[in-house]
């Protein structure tokens, strides 16, 4: 049995901090759950970082994926990972960017979005259904505030790249005048939120595609890296642990693999 999987794992924030001890107080206070942090006034969000976020978190995956997917279509197992992430999903949920214990974090970067049997999966958790949906569910969509652009990346059926450009194209057209705000785009972290929401957008259409792939989104959870001034929570070792068992996964694995304790919901 051949098998052959390609992980993309490319992520900017979209962001220049200007004020690096800041930001590592800003996330220790937020932790913390102490005082109202105003991350405007230790990172800035210009076009130009807007416009290479979305280049390298959005765009370059999938034009890694499509000039690779004619040696995938060779394997006999083809698997793609890619790495989006929940981050700002945790903002909502929690009430805090980075409020969450060591092993609520671990749930969410084991939280697999398994996009060709439109389901979720997560791993030795224990967390109930009912959480799972409350919590983790639409990775990514609560934070795109925008309407019309959740309404897009969300209809599955009528998903197209041509539709993920749009809200893209939009998105930037908005940031450039200085219309985020009026026109309900996240407020901070704007671009790195919608490029991860495109790409788990592309993910489903990708999915759909190419029926014979086992196609997946993972969050790995927050990991210390250089993006975050290694304030992360997660080791690196922890964070690869999902993209790597994905990758890793035996034919037919997400079905029958008795490592992973599983539960499957609808994303509609």
């Amino acid at each position: 049995m051949l098998s052959d999987g390609q992980v993309n794992n490319a992520g900017i924030t979209g962001t220049i901090v200007t004020d690096p001890d800041g930001f590592r107080s800003a996330i220790a206070a937020d932790q913390a759950g102490v005082g109202k942090i105003n991350w405007k006034e230790i990172m800035i969000e210009p076009f130009e970082q807007a416009e290479e976020c979305l280049k390298v978190n959005y765009y370059g995956p999938k034009r890694i994926i499509e000039a690779l997917t004619p040696l995938l279509q060779l394997s006999d197992s083809p698997r793609i990972v890619n790495v989006s992430s929940s981050a700002g999903k945790l903002k909502a949920s929690h009430g805090h960017m980075f409020t969450a214990n060591r092993w609520e974090l671990v749930r969410v970067g084991r939280l697999v979005w398994s996009t060709p049997l439109q389901r979720v999966t997560f791993f030795r958790t224990g967390v109930s259904v009912s959480k799972l949906r409350n919590t983790f569910l639409d990775v990514l969509l609560q934070n795109v505030i925008n309407e019309w652009a959740k309404g897009v990346l969300n209809d599955a059926q009528n998903l197209t790249e041509e539709r993920v450009d749009e809200v893209l194209k939009e998105f930037l057209k908005d940031f450039k005048e200085g219309l985020l705000e009026a026109h309900s785009w996240p407020s901070y972290l704007s671009a790195y939120i919608v490029s991860k929401a495109a790409l788990n957008a592309c993910t489903r259409i990708l999915a759909r595609k190419y029926p014979t792939f086992c196609i997946n989104c993972v969050c790995p959870g927050f990991v210390k890296t250089d993006m975050n001034y290694n304030n992360g929570i997660l080791t690196v070792e922890e964070g690869a642990e999902s993209p790597v068992s994905l990758a890793l996964l035996p034919d037919g694995g997400l079905l029958v693999n008795s490592l992973f304790e599983r539960s499957c919901l609808n994303f509609d």
